[in-house]
């Protein structure tokens, strides 16, 4: 399918929108266009397997890094975000396990 064709599907997360583009549903590890509306939040989470990340359009503020279009982003397994957020709204690319972990804290012990 052309990913223009596949509708953007709301997640548990307000402002969140995904298109799936691909899903292994053997490895849970899925390939995914999102769009997260201004203002968005996405909450802190650890990664189950390597995330990748490739910003197409607006900004996102990962880790306190704003990143522009055309940037990549690479976690690797076990680490963990805080909240990725935007300001005016994004596009991005992303790949990465459907088995993640989001946390509630992940400030100091």
């Amino acid at each position: 399918a052309i990913s223009n064709e596949i509708p953007w599907e709301p997640s548990g997360n307000p402002g969140y929108w995904t298109r799936l583009l691909f899903e292994d549903t053997v490895r849970k590890y899925r390939t995914s266009l999102v769009r997260m509306d201004p203002g968005t939040v996405y909450p802190a989470h650890r990664h189950a397997v390597v995330e990748e990340l490739y910003l197409i359009e607006g900004d996102l503020i990962v880790e306190g890094y704003l990143m522009h279009p055309g940037e990549y982003c690479r976690a690797e397994a076990g680490s963990c975000h805080n909240e990725v957020r935007t300001e005016s709204g994004c596009k991005f690319i992303a790949m990465a396990s459907l088995k993640d972990e989001f946390l509630v804290n992940l400030g100091p012990d």
